[in-house]
């Protein structure tokens, strides 16, 4: 029996260009879609893993950081849209340059005395104007010891406060925000001084963790430091805010 041979064509490989189309309002993701993959910096607090341990024998339990801190979100989107802005995170004028073989306290500050919106009366800050998600952050190797040296009392947060704002946090309830810090070349986002404690607006979990909303904002607030610097105002996209 004799075989046919077939010739087979050889067609050259069609390349397929589309143009993307425009991102409609739709193609945001939500909140609660961004945090089912949001991961956190690799380095965060052996904590979570034994909060959630509790949680799974005792039952449901309030998270670290601020209980509140939705309402707080909501509060500052009403003050942002009372004068018709974009919801803006702000680095501090006074806050320094990063390198990553140094070390930095940093703190966000969400409201002073209940307001969203206020005057700076104190500290390096002084007579400039500060909004919600106020970012101070600044570099602690240069720090006399008392400074920085009694961390598990909440001193680099609280001389942090001092220097950049004017406040004694430990005699006051005013500073309503977050505490974190870089160290070992990593995030930390402990603060016995700002995240272990009610202050006028704020409510506590008694933990000195930031909540997992939280450190999702101040995870996107240190790489708009870091890229950018000091004196850096931003847009903060609504799925980093609950």
């Amino acid at each position: 029996m004799v075989k046919a041979i077939i010739p087979i064509e050889n067609k050259k490989p069609v390349e397929e260009v589309r143009e993307i189309e425009q991102l409609t309002k739709n193609d945001y993701h939500s909140f609660e879609e961004f945090m089912k993959t949001y991961e956190s910096d690799e380095k965060i607090i052996d904590s979570y893993q034994a909060e959630y341990e509790a949680q799974v024998v005792q039952g449901s339990q309030y998270g670290p950081g601020k209980r509140n801190f939705k309402d707080i979100c909501e509060n500052a989107k009403r003050k942002f849209q009372s004068y018709n802005r974009n919801i803006t995170g702000r680095i501090s004028c006074d806050s320094d340059s990063f390198y990553s073989w140094k070390e930095y306290a940093g703190a966000i500050i969400y409201s002073i005395n209940g307001e969203y919106k206020w005057e700076n009366s104190g500290g390096e800050a002084k007579g400039r104007t500060g909004w919600c998600f106020y970012v101070i952050i600044k570099c602690t190797n240069d720090w006399p010891d008392d400074d920085k040296t009694d961390t598990g009392n909440g001193v680099v947060h609280r001389s942090l406060i001092r220097r950049g704002l004017g406040f004694d946090i430990n005699n006051t309830t005013a500073i309503c925000g977050g505490g974190f810090a870089w160290r070992n070349g990593g995030k930390r986002y402990g603060s016995w001084s700002l995240n272990d404690r009610n202050t006028i607006g704020g409510v506590s979990d008694d933990n000195r963790q930031l909540s997992p909303a939280e450190i999702k904002l101040v995870d996107y607030c240190w790489d708009q430091y870091t890229s950018n610097g000091s004196s850096h105002t931003f847009d903060i996209p609504s799925y980093y805010l609950p």
